[in-house]
């Protein structure tokens, strides 16, 4: 942030913080490469610029966050079952919150260091990453090795720890139960994602 509002890049928002030396920017693409030489002449030891759809977690996800929110205001959430970190909040999901915290990630920052540092505090040690590759993986062993845990004052979150004692038997009940919601519900188009001023000028 202090390279952004000492170079005036009042365009440029922050979409990730990956590790506390690994950031995401999003803005402009102009803007996003003019501001290269500027971080490097600051220390950046490297400045990558992401092939991308969009201008994901930032301000000019405004029209999309406008139309999930219309989209999500039609659904209604069943109980929590098992615990799940909003990169909004870095903290778990309350059930009061879910649709709010789904929208406000639209456009906010992904708070991932946050995030991690928070189940390092409440003593979480292994961590499993879900998919191809191990990007993920690289970035929590990075912050466990270079972070502290976030030790919170409020007791630990009895969510976190209840239901890792649970008889795995209904995991795969759950997935299928998770997939079907999922296929049922029709995928907008990429191209309906983002902002439309944005993605006519920088493609």
């Amino acid at each position: 942030k202090k390279i952004l509002q000492k170079y005036e890049f009042g365009q440029i928002d922050i979409a990730n913080y990956n590790t506390s030396s690994q950031i995401v920017i999003a803005g402009a693409a102009e803007e996003i490469k003019r501001a290269a030489s500027f971080f490097e002449k600051e220390g950046a030891k490297a400045y990558i610029v992401l092939q991308v759809g969009g201008a994901f977690h930032s301000r000019f996800m405004e029209s999309a966050q406008r139309e999930f929110a219309e989209f999500i205001g039609e659904f209604h959430f069943s109980e929590l079952n098992f615990p799940v970190i909003s990169n909004y909040t870095a903290r778990p999901y309350k059930q009061e919150d879910i649709k709010r915290n789904l929208i406000e990630q639209i456009t906010n920052s992904v708070k991932w260091t946050e995030s991690i540092r928070y189940l390092m505090g409440q003593g979480v040690t292994v961590f499993e990453e879900i998919g191809p590759g191990n990007i993920l993986t690289k970035l929590i062993q990075t912050i466990q090795r270079d972070e502290e845990p976030l030790n919170i004052s409020a007791p630990k979150d009895s969510l976190l720890f209840s239901e890792g004692n649970k008889d795995n038997s209904e995991s795969g009940k759950e997935k299928g139960l998770m997939a079907e919601n999922i296929e049922s519900v029709a995928a907008s188009p990429v191209s309906r994602l983002g902002d439309q001023s944005f993605k006519e000028d920088y493609g």
